[in-house]
């Protein structure tokens, strides 16, 4: 046994999935999904899905920030642990190109969405990040070659200059855009980030996740590194994952296989500015040869990379837990010291008694502003939405014929009277030991009251 080995991972395999061979886990089928010889590539990966959980599957965006603090903290923990575990260590990327301050090509990603959200309140990536990457999604999946045909040089250039001097003026200029332009547009975006898009803390640990030899671990390796990415670049990464799967999706016509399209992606995500020397970037090029397996496996399973494992949900449960017994501790012996009367200290408002069993749901956004809602072990936070909902067959036509005006805002149907939930309305568990939390709504709300009974329910659209 290494002597050197000092931290142990809470995992013996990646949080939150399965097989497709639950049964005889440990004899994957490789070939399990290969109709054609032109997916076959594709394929040759086993297939994993996110194991069911009562309390609900939690993603990062699902979350406060501050149990996003919490989630980052321990990931760091647990990534660090598996490299240890398998004598791998990684360093931050030194990068010597000077960000620019303004424009499109060659600024950071937090400057950009800095001046796009003095636009658009809840942008979250760049608009021309998402301008590229949507055209290339609705218009690329169908062309053959495309990504790895080149745009016109020409063309590239004067679509470059427009995109400096007037993009935000004219944020429709990429429609026109030969498809091919666009692709290389968004390569030469890549590129030329002044950070990377994994970021200069940890591109050099996704290139090593291609070391490991388990693929679970790679796969949990992928998952705890996504979630330590800072919140514009995983939405970018997530964003661009999804164009990749829609372009391998249609693998007939345009000829793009998972691996075609993870050869030519990986220069552009680990080939980075680094100082200037025939040897550095020899070595970069080594490098993203080595990593287009990484990029099979981002592309792969990114369904799966944007989940917190429960654990980490657990683990943050108990940090609240215990700094609340610290708190509680310390306010009984300033109430000793004062002698305050302990009974007003915990006295209930008038109507807030709730028998066992019931929730109270609060709706401040809508009209139906509460309502006690008893729980059965089958009970899900969708149940407790839909009691939200509009019904009635009158209120649908209504709604189809324009009667309700769309609140964009708040995500729910507004007029001046009644305002209901609508599809992005969601349950969220406040208080107690979370933060925060988005419930998914296959989330068994008995099961969750169980573990969280001191938590606000709140019905609002997703955080």
């Amino acid at each position: 046994m290494r002597q050197r080995q000092r931290s142990i991972s809470l995992y013996t395999a990646p949080p939150c999935i399965m097989s497709e061979n639950m049964e005889n886990e440990a004899k994957l089928d490789l070939q399990m999904n290969s109709p054609t010889k032109q997916c076959k590539q594709s394929t040759q990966l086993p297939n994993f899905s996110l194991v069911p959980d009562k309390l609900g599957i939690t993603r990062m965006d699902d979350i406060s920030a501050i149990d996003q603090t919490r989630v980052r903290a321990l990931a760091l923990l647990e990534i660090s642990a598996l490299f240890d575990l398998h004598d791998l260590s990684y360093g931050k990327r030194k990068i010597k190109r000077r960000a620019r301050e303004f424009g499109i090509f060659g600024v950071s990603l937090p400057v950009l969405l800095e001046h796009d959200q003095t636009l658009i309140s809840n942008q979250k990536v760049p608009i021309i990040f998402e301008k590229l990457v949507k055209m290339l999604g609705e218009k690329g999946p169908e062309v053959e070659g495309i990504l790895r045909i080149a745009g016109s040089a020409t063309r590239i250039k004067q679509t470059r200059k427009l995109l400096e001097d007037g993009f935000y003026e004219k944020t429709s200029l990429l429609e026109d855009v030969n498809v091919h332009d666009v692709g290389s547009l968004l390569k030469q975006f890549l590129r030329e980030l002044p950070a990377p898009l994994l970021t200069v803390d940890y591109v050099n640990a996704f290139a090593l996740v291609e070391a490991i030899p388990d693929i679970k671990q790679q796969i949990q390796a992928l998952n705890l590194l996504v979630l330590l990415l800072p919140d514009v670049y995983r939405n970018c990464l997530q964003l661009l994952l999804e164009c990749l799967q829609k372009i391998l999706d249609n693998e007939n016509n345009n000829r793009m296989s998972l691996s075609n399209i993870a050869m030519i992606m990986a220069p552009n995500l680990f080939m980075v500015h680094t100082k200037n020397s025939i040897k550095n970037r020899a070595n970069e090029i080594n490098m993203a040869a080595r990593t287009s397996m990484v990029i099979k496996l981002l592309i792969k399973y990114q369904n799966l990379l944007w989940t917190v494992p429960s654990v980490m949900i657990n683990q943050i449960r108990q940090q609240f837990e215990r700094e609340q017994r610290k708190k509680s501790k310390d306010k009984s012996i300033i109430n000793f010291f004062y002698k305050k009367d302990k009974g007003t200290v915990y006295k209930q408002m008038p109507g807030d008694e709730v028998d066992q069993g019931v929730i109270k749901v609060l709706a401040p956004e809508l009209s139906k502003a509460s309502t006690a809602v008893k729980l059965d072990r089958n009970t899900t936070a969708g149940d407790i939405v839909t009691k939200f909902r509009k019904k009635s067959i009158k209120a649908k036509k209504e709604r189809e014929s324009g009667f309700w005006k769309r609140d964009a805002m708040s995500g729910c149907y507004n007029p001046k009277i009644v305002v209901f939930a609508m599809e992005n309305t969601f349950l969220h568990e406040v208080g107690g030991n979370i933060g925060e939390r988005c419930l998914d709504n296959k989330t068994n709300m008995n099961a969750l009251y169980q573990v969280n009974p001191r938590a606000e329910w709140i019905i609002k659209n997703k955080l």
